[in-house]
C-alpha cells in the first residue's frame, strides 16, 4: 500500500477520474485519517481540503449521502 499521504491523494484523484468511486471515497478517508492534520500547514490544510472535496464527490456519485454527513 502507499504510505504517504501524497501519494494516496493522487492515487484518488487517479481513481475519481477513472469512476472508481467506491477506491477513490476509500483513499480520501484514509488521507483524512492522517496524523498529518493533527498539526497543519498551509499545504495540509490545502491537502485536507482536497481530501474532503474527493469524498464528498465520491459520496455523491455512489449516492451515499447519509455517508456525507460524517
Amino acid at each position: 500500500g502507499f504510505d504517504h499521504l501524497e501519494d494516496k491523494l493522487s492515487l484518488a484523484r487517479l481513481h475519481q477520474k477513472q469512476k472508481r468511486y467506491d477506491e477513490a471515497a476509500e483513499l480520501a478517508k484514509a488521507c483524512l485519517e492522517s496524523d498529518r492534520f493533527d498539526r497543519p500547514g498551509a499545504a495540509e490544510e490545502a491537502m485536507r481540503r482536497e481530501c474532503l472535496n474527493l469524498l464528498a464527490e465520491a459520496y455523491k456519485r455512489l449516492n451515499r449521502f447519509d455517508d456525507m454527513q460524517e
